[in-house]
């Protein structure tokens, strides 16, 4: 028998009305609340992300301690801000962005590197209660710790190194009871650009030195890495090289006043050929390729490369992996194995102290200059020749113990650098001395406030010195003069002021008036003793003959009033004594007129 198809069930159908009323009644009261709490959270989530996480003093040292038993590398950055200020409203949105980047792209998590923030304005915290009492304490005790004294300022803690840990002479237990002394605060003291801070938070989340294989991998990481104001500094042991040096670029390294450099090295000695090649990539033609005997010779070479500046032409011969333009403006160094045999020889003969990598630039053991000292070498070559002055590049300018030459111009970025690539080779050949270029439209102003040399804006362009540990600056109005050409004038600017010394720097308005009169006596005596005949030696002191002349004339008009006082004086004393010898001599008449009266009677 045939079997009948299935009817299908119709679908019941929803015959009460109330029902449906009811549930589209519970749809619109709890479906709206439900998406709007997730709409909440999503948003909650984003503000989370554009905002930082604001932390008290013990809450940091928690994190902080928690995290380096995790990583004992971990570097954890605290913003200090306050509510009222405008610049930390601008910085916190740029360091978020810069710590999304180096999570989402770069991949380091927050055992690595973390970013928090803690409000440093008392005011905001008034002494109520106990625990309020206790949290405005304790941020006042890290402020002043740690040196806090405006806002934004940006402090990286690390954890304390064994060394530092051994010269405080307090015992490992001790520390870990006070977590606040197992680290210590290094302030940021660059740009708040987002570039400058994502440098800056890949700096501190990657190896103190890292490693490449070849020249291609080296030069791309020396692109995103190298700016004006922080070089990027390799090291290749060519043939062996030099292990000497090695310990000493790695010690620099892991300095904290090197932490926004970059430091790289190749993962194994190089041939004469791989190491053409890489000095080829980084257009180090400087190189001084007579100085090597053979191929076979055991070097080691330090390059410092900076984005191309002015001055730095480009160079037709230079071709590389498919690109003939100039990139880069690197410095490079040579040393030689055999030169310190020869240096250790002299040392033993002289028993003098050994070599050593934080020696001036000098070798005093030795008499003649150590091309070959990494420390000079990195401290001198931070800060590229001839860069734009910006936040960055004037606090590591700062830092050094060396003045500053400002090429100061104003009308474009093109007219700038046509001005400042005339001392190109100059600041190479001088690189103690800081050669940066300025914008005169931007700055003019502060070089006015700062040297107090009066308006400057019909004086472009301008050169002059500065440096601000000692308060000194050198000016000549007549510097363009000093030569036929620009370069020349340059060049006879820095021999006057700073080679030859031929003239003394001026005083800047912040100088103590203590250093304002050594100045002058130094000043003084620098005359005198430059000074060819004894003519122009007293024409040097004219000041000390005006003074001697004053002292002379107070002291004459002191000494007449004095003698005509002394007069008047005498002349009252021989009146008096008249007058009491003539009393005398009348009371004596008087007694004698008294004696005789009786003897008349009688």
């Amino acid at each position: 028998m045939k079997k009948r198809p299935r009817r299908r069930a119709k679908p019941k159908r929803l015959r009460n009305p109330f029902l449906l009323f009811l549930l589209l009644f519970l749809l619109s009261s709890f479906g709206g609340e439900f998406f709007s709490t997730a709409k909440e959270n999503e948003g909650e989530r984003e503000g989370e992300q554009k905002k930082l996480v604001d932390l008290l003093p013990s809450s940091i040292f928690s994190r902080f301690s928690e995290r380096v038993k995790k990583n004992p590398r971990f570097k954890l950055i605290v913003s200090v801000y306050a509510p009222w200020c405008g610049h930390c409203k601008v910085l916190e949105p740029e360091l978020v962005s810069a710590l999304k980047i180096v999570r989402e792209v770069d991949g380091t998590d927050e055992t690595v590197v973390d970013v928090v923030k803690m409000n440093g304005d008392l005011r905001k915290y008034p002494i109520r209660e106990e625990m309020e009492q206790r949290e405005t304490e304790a941020r006042k005790a890290f402020k002043k710790k740690y040196g806090v004294k405006g806002y934004p300022t940006l402090l990286l803690l690390e954890k304390k190194s064994d060394d530092e840990s051994s010269r405080s002479g307090r015992s490992r237990s001790e520390e870990e009871e006070e977590e606040e002394e197992l680290f210590v605060a290094k302030q940021y003291k660059g740009s708040r650009s987002q570039a400058a801070l994502l440098n800056y938070l890949r700096r501190a989340s990657a190896s103190d030195v890292a490693t490449f294989k070849d020249w291609r991998e080296a030069r791309e990481y020396g692109k995103l890495r190298a700016t004006e104001s922080n070089a990027m500094f390799f090291h290749l042991m060519v043939n062996g090289g030099s292990l000497k040096i090695k310990k000493a670029f790695d010690s620099e390294a892991k300095k904290r006043e090197n932490l926004q450099a970059w430091f790289g090295e190749s993962d194994a000695p190089k041939t004469f050929e791989e190491t053409n090649a890489f000095l080829d990539a980084f257009h180090a033609k400087q190189f001084p390729w007579k100085d090597i005997q053979s191929k076979d010779e055991s070097y080691s070479v330090l390059l410092a490369v900076h984005p191309r500046v002015p001055g730095d032409e480009d160079d037709d011969s230079l071709v590389s992996d498919g690109e003939n333009y100039k990139a880069f403006t690197t410095e490079v160094v040579l040393c030689r194995v055999a030169e310190e045999k020869e240096e250790e020889e002299e040392e033993k003969k002289k028993k003098k102290k050994s070599y050593r990598a934080n020696d001036a630039d000098m070798s005093e053991t030795s008499g003649y200059e150590n091309p070959c000292n990494v420390s000079a070498f990195v401290r001198t070559r931070i800060v590229a020749p001839l860069a734009k002055l910006d936040q960055s590049v004037f606090n590591n300018i700062l830092d050094l113990d060396s003045p500053s030459v400002f090429l100061v111009e104003s009308g474009g970025d093109a007219k700038i650098e046509a001005f400042a690539k005339n001392a190109y080779k100059l600041a190479l050949k001088h690189r103690k001395i800081s050669f940066v270029r300025v914008d005169g439209d931007e700055l003019g102003p502060w070089l006015d406030k700062e040297m107090a040399f009066g308006p400057l804006e019909s004086s472009f362009p301008l050169c002059l010195g500065y440096h601000k540990k000692t308060h000194r600056s050198w000016y000549d109005r007549k510097w363009e003069t000093r030569g036929n050409t620009i370069e020349e004038s340059l060049a006879v600017f820095v021999d006057m002021n700073f080679v030859d010394i031929k003239r003394l720097p001026n005083f800047l308005p912040s100088m103590p008036l203590l250093g304002k009169l050594k100045n002058i006596h130094h000043r003084a005596t620098f005359r005198f003793s430059n000074s060819s005949s004894p003519v122009q030696r007293l024409a040097t002191y004219w000041w000390l003959l005006v003074i001697a002349l004053i002292l002379f004339v107070l002291c004459f008009s002191f000494a007449l009033q004095y003698q005509r006082e002394g007069k008047f004086d005498t002349s009252s004393e021989d009146d008096s004594s008249a007058k009491s010898s003539g009393e005398a001599e009348r009371a004596a008449k008087v007694e004698e007129s008294d004696g005789d009266e009786p003897k008349k009677t009688k």
